[in-house]
Formats: structure tokens, C-alpha cells, sequence
């Protein structure tokens, strides 16, 4: 059944929308089914992959690139699979809390479709590296551009998902990113304060 699915290429149809209509994206989402939800996986998994191989061009490589693209891929698509599953749960539980149903399975599958944008900045970025001309600020022009357009693709699908205007979708995005954003602010402060504290404890004795 899944093979089927496969080869029907229906789920091509999520891709084509994250990139030319957010709103139907959703849509398209709610239709689809299981293989749709396992295959959004390889989106960021080929993204690791290509950021791994974009900075790898960027600068002079060495043998350590053999294990970036063994161990760092997988470490990358962790870290990555890591965060769109506990982001998207704290999005739905708020959701949740304020009343309005959710589905952390179909927000899962909106947020890996709306990295796709991303996947072309290493194309992008390696004519400039061919051509050899200003490849930071290109790299960093597409990323951003690319970036935006991904957070445009979330906002929009969430702004769907949840019949909610644009501005509390953004918030809705926003919030996982600053929630995390302070934690980790003040946990590396706690670490820093506790190592000082133990430096200073060592050196009284």
C-alpha cells in the first residue's frame, strides 16, 4: 500500500505548494496520510547533508570531512529531528491550553515542508564558489532570504492549521525559538557562575 503511495508521487504535491501556495499546503497535509508524515523526514536529512557538503566548498577541506559526513550528518538530522518534535509539541499544547485543537503529526509534517526553500542555497551558493566571488555575503544574502521564506511557509501553514490571523501564527512560531532562546541563556549563565564558583572554592583550598 505504502509502495503505491510511493510511486503515485501524490505526496510531490506537499512540495509544490510549500513553494507556490502555503494556504493549500495544509490542505494537501490534512489528505495526506503516514507516508507523507515519514518521507517530510528526508527534507531535513538531505538538508544536513548539504550543509555539511556547503561548508565543506566554502573552505579548504581536510580529512575530518569524512567523519562530518558520517557522524556529523547523523549528529545534524538529530538535532534537527530533535527540534521540530519538542517545537512543534510546545505549539500544540499552547494551542491546546487556549483551546483550539491540534495535531502535532500534521505540524510536524508543515514545518519539514516549509524547509525546503532551504535546500537550494547550496546550489545557489556554489556558483559563487565556482565563480569564486564574494561567497560569504552571498552565502549569507540566500540564507537569510531562504530562511525567510521557510518561516513564511510556517507562518502561513499555521495561520491555516489553526484559523488564526498572521500575527498570532507568528507568534505561534516565534514563541518555541524565544522559549528556548532564554533557557539556554540562562542555563550557559549558571554555568558559567557555577564554574566560577568552583575555581574559586579550588583556589581557597
Amino acid at each position: 500500500m505504502l509502495i503505491n503511495n510511493f510511486k503515485s508521487l501524490k505526496w510531490l504535491d506537499s512540495i509544490y505548494f510549500a513553494l507556490t501556495n502555503p494556504k493549500f499546503l495544509f490542505r494537501e497535509i490534512e489528505k495526506s496520510g503516514n507516508l507523507t508524515f515519514v518521507l517530510s523526514f528526508l527534507i531535513p536529512l538531505i538538508l544536513s547533508f548539504f550543509y555539511i557538503v556547503l561548508f565543506s566548498i566554502i573552505k579548504i577541506e581536510t580529512s575530518f570531512f569524512y567523519y562530518k559526513i558520517s557522524y556529523g550528518w547523523f549528529f545534524l538530522f538529530i538535532l534537527a529531528f530533535l527540534k521540530v518534535i519538542i517545537f512543534t509539541s510546545i505549539i500544540d499544547s499552547i494551542m491546546q491550553f487556549l483551546g483550539s485543537g491540534g495535531n502535532t503529526k500534521k505540524t510536524i509534517v508543515l514545518f519539514n515542508f516549509a524547509l525546503f526553500p532551504l535546500l537550494f542555497l547550496l546550489p545557489t551558493v556554489y556558483i559563487f564558489t565556482v565563480l569564486n566571488f564574494g561567497i560569504g555575503f552571498f552565502f549569507f544574502l540566500f540564507f537569510l532570504l531562504y530562511s525567510l521564506w521557510s518561516i513564511l511557509i510556517s507562518v502561513i501553514g499555521l495561520s491555516e492549521m489553526y484559523k488564526i490571523d498572521g500575527w498570532k501564527a507568528l507568534f505561534l512560531y516565534v514563541f518555541p525559538h524565544l522559549f528556548f532562546g532564554i533557557v539556554f541563556f540562562l542555563l550557559s549563565v549558571s554555568t558559567v557562575g557555577l564554574i566560577k564558583g568552583a575555581i574559586e572554592n579550588f583556589f581557597l583550598f
